[in-house]
């Protein structure tokens, strides 16, 4: 396995839970995946994530979010790997409309043969 980095970029439909806007965000999600070992030896995958989003609700109003999220994942080669990052971020307004939370779910899995599968989902909180 070798270590990585991915650049997204995102286009999103979230639902403010406070006042039903609808709000279209546009943004970036950067993924790092690095191998590192712990101190008895053990092989791990460290992933890090930043996002960064903007956006317009049907309202008017308009957002921003910004986050990080990160995980260690200690490796066994003979079987796949599950691992699973959520953060919360704060949405907020720079309008009078009220800010929320923005969760990012990631669920990660690596393969015996070290391929890294990513999923990641974003929703809104209170």
């Amino acid at each position: 396995m070798d270590n990585f980095f991915e650049e997204i970029t995102m286009s999103l439909e979230i639902l403010n839970p406070y006042n039903d806007e609808s709000i279209t965000f546009r943004g970036i999600v950067l993924n790092w995946f690095m191998e590192g070992s712990n101190p008895e030896g053990l092989e791990q995958l460290l992933f890090y994530q930043a996002v960064q989003g903007q956006g317009t609700g049907n309202m008017g109003n308009k957002y921003f979010f910004a986050g990080i999220a990160s995980e260690i994942i200690n490796l066994n080669p003979r079987e796949i790997e599950g691992a699973e990052a959520v953060a919360m971020n704060k949405v907020i307004s720079e309008d009078p409309a009220p800010g929320f939370t923005l969760v990012i779910k990631n669920e990660i899995t690596i393969n015996p043969n070290g391929d890294i599968i990513t999923d990641t989902n974003f929703y809104s909180g209170y």
